[in-house]
């Protein structure tokens, strides 16, 4: 792992944990592709000491991807502590997303691991244990996150904030 790559982290978790925005990461740490965005966040996702909970997937529509400025779905790490309870009460307050986002959620009983050959149908809902309906309520540590770009974006975990 980079010195870069490291501090871009670090400048996140800290707007992350301080609940404050940055206005994009600076230069010297700033990704300049997906694999950049993709190193920072898997820093960040380490850098908090939870567990992992689960992944999200950003951006699946057009008007979404506009939206933020991007042309692609991103994927993104939850983190235990982001996952609520159904029923739970949450708060917008301080949230520059303002959005709810009603989703589907698949609960795996087995893993469905990366490799060269793409999955079948059959195989991946034979590793899909539940289907379940979520909302998911993203915000982003970057102010004027709509122009930051899809690297950035990645970083800031594709915007993951609760689940």
């Amino acid at each position: 792992m980079s010195t870069t790559t490291d501090e871009a982290a670090q400048l996140l978790l800290a707007a992350w944990k301080g609940a404050t925005r940055i206005n994009g990461l600076p230069s010297r740490c700033r990704p300049a592709d997906l694999d950049q965005g993709y190193a920072i966040q898997d820093a960040l996702l380490l850098a908090t000491g939870e567990a992992l909970g689960g992944h999200k997937i950003a951006a699946t529509s057009v008007a979404g991807q506009q939206h933020i400025g991007i042309t692609h779905p991103i994927t993104g790490g939850l983190l235990s502590s982001q996952i609520r309870s159904p029923g739970a009460q949450v708060s917008l307050s301080g949230n520059q997303m303002c959005a709810a986002e009603a989703e589907f959620v698949f609960e795996f009983k087995a893993r469905v691991s990366p490799r060269s050959t793409q999955y079948s149908t059959v195989e991946v809902l034979q590793a899909v244990g539940a289907l379940r309906l979520g909302i998911e309520i993203p915000d982003s540590r970057l102010s004027g996150f709509a122009g930051a770009g899809a690297p950035q974006l990645v970083a800031d975990n594709a915007c993951a904030h609760v689940f």
